[in-house]
């Protein structure tokens, strides 16, 4: 039965505002959700194997102490990984490690106070570092989140106010206090854990009128007013990024300035610095135009480790002449493997950038490419173990791990979990398989690496050889039987895996043992 219905033309008029209504909503509310683009970009050697004795004994992993309890809460993160720490072997547990070639914690947002209250568990999963985000104070508001002091990664505040200095004064609202810097270097030099600041020296905020005026009134001006357009070297050195006002770097004024802020921060507990965007500042080996002594005359602070945020591996290799560098380009190799799951020695084994890999910062992500890009926000934690059991085993390079934020899952809109600043990151720095492969690369210190897939075309299977005594083995694939491959640098014996318990027979230079499914086998 059909039925008629009639309506008034007022009823009409009334549907047609209420449709204009719903539209202007779904607008608005499309709007909200987009990012507004402001924030900075931001050898082989040959071992001779020795006789195996008849009866070998299985190679046991050093023992350093089980770390203590170092979480007392639930025992898995929801992810699949335990934090159970205890049977994770931690040789040098408690002392102090160099900063370059062992492994970096970024505390991505993490306050000073998180920090300080997580720095067992830092240390029991075997980083030799922790990175802070901008200590600087930073602005607390803008055109594009304008709720004054919010506390939000994406929304009422945001993680990129710290990239948004307003001067050189230590702390800001939503990381802490000078003081509350000074106890965590405290706490952090107590676990042997070294502190890096990420220092902002290339800009300050985009609105002039909150840069102080003790920044302002220095001598030979503080930050150009006037922005430099076009392209090239210039405009990136002297332009104002993203739209930054743009530090006057070639002023030796100004270079005083930002050193006298890297020594108070070394003075304070600090031991290295990031440098953000140091692209956009001028070598002093650059074109004749724009040259400056900025870098010869900031490095010069009395730091341990220092490296530059170069996301171009070209310029990186010119930047790596004065100071270690990000390898950007090789870490989008590493998300290209972990994603596929193949995992090529050959495309694995050379750096991006033409540099010795000791002036090397490597990553499977890092904080721009999870927030700003959003290009590896859909990274599994499973792919991110891959990526790291890669580089986390290498020789000679600083690998940084990012924390993503608690409750965060894979995909550009879940990436923000409970989207706190100052809160700690989800469980997934303290993993057994990353806490495994943390403690493999300072055992592994300073020993030779060979990279390989031990089965030919079976490219799931990678092989990372260290020493005569260390291996990672990943698997992104079925269960598979190692029947006597090549693994020519280690010892014969029998070794243990940490992680699965299970054996591998080594005799002749040669390997045999189970490897599980989409696993890794840690060595040492």
């Amino acid at each position: 039965m059909k039925v008629k219905i009639k309506m008034k033309k007022s009823n009409y008029i009334i549907c047609f505002v209420l449709a204009i209504l719903l539209m202007l909503t779904v607008a608005c509310g499309t709007n909200a959700v987009q990012e507004p683009q402001v924030t900075p970009p931001n050898g082989q050697g040959e071992v001779q194997p020795p006789v195996v004795a008849e009866t070998p004994e299985p190679h046991v992993p050093p023992d350093g102490g089980d770390g203590g309890d170092v979480y007392n809460g639930d025992n898995n993160d929801g992810d699949g990984y335990s934090i159970d720490l205890s049977d994770i072997p931690k040789p040098g547990f408690g002392e102090e490690f160099p900063i370059q070639g062992g492994t970096i914690l970024h505390a991505f947002c993490w306050s000073f106070n998180t920090i300080a209250e997580n720095m067992a568990d830092i240390a029991a999963a075997g980083f030799t570092a922790v990175q802070t985000s901008p200590i600087t104070e930073s602005i607390e508001d803008s055109p594009w989140s304008p709720q004054p002091s919010g506390m939000q990664l994406w929304g009422e505040g945001a993680w990129w106010f710290h990239y948004q200095p307003i001067s050189y004064r230590i702390g800001n609202y939503q990381l802490g206090t000078e003081e509350e810097f000074i106890e965590m270097c405290r706490i952090a030099k107590e676990h042997g854990i070294k502190v890096i600041v990420d220092v902002v020296a290339n800009h300050f905020t985009s609105e002039f009128h909150k840069i102080r005026d003790e920044v302002l009134e220095i001598e030979g001006g503080a930050v150009r007013l006037e922005d430099v357009s076009g392209r090239g070297r210039i405009q990136q050195t002297q332009g104002r990024l993203l739209g930054l006002y743009d530090v006057i770097t070639e002023n030796p004024n100004m270079q005083q300035a930002v050193l006298e802020y890297l020594k108070r921060c070394i003075e304070l507990g600090a031991s290295g610095f990031r440098y953000d965007a140091a692209l956009h500042i001028e070598l002093p080996d650059d074109q004749e135009l724009i040259r400056s002594d900025f870098w010869p005359v900031v490095l010069d602070n009395g730091s341990e480790f220092q490296y530059g945020e170069i996301l171009d591996a070209g310029w990186g290799t010119n930047y790596a002449r004065h100071m270690p560098v990000t390898d950007a380009a090789y870490g989008n190799i590493i998300v290209g493997a972990a994603r596929t799951g193949r995992f090529r020695a050959e495309l694995l084994r050379n750096y991006r950038v033409n540099a010795p890999a000791s002036q090397l910062v490597t990553w499977v992500e890092s904080h721009d490419t999870f927030c700003n890009e959003g290009v590896t926000a859909d990274l599994t934690p499973q792919q991110i173990v891959y990526g790291w059991a890669v580089i986390a085993s290498r020789s000679d390079s600083t690998p940084l791990f990012l924390s993503r934020p608690e409750g965060s899952s894979p995909g550009l809109a879940t990436r923000w979990g409970n989207n706190l600043v100052g809160e700690r990151g989800n469980n997934h720095f303290m993993s057994r398989e990353v806490a495994a492969l943390n403690w493999f690369k300072r055992a592994m210190h300073g020993s030779d690496e060979l990279l390989s897939n031990p089965i030919e075309e079976v490219f799931h299977l990678l092989m990372i050889q260290r020493g005569n005594n260390g291996v990672v083995i990943i698997n992104t694939g079925e269960e598979i039987m190692l029947d006597n491959v090549d693994a020519e640098l280690l010892d014969d014996g029998i070794y243990i895996d940490v992680l699965s318990g299970n054996e591998f027979v080594v005799s002749g230079g040669k390997i045999s043992g189970t490897v599980n499914a989409e696993s890794i086998v840690v060595i040492y």
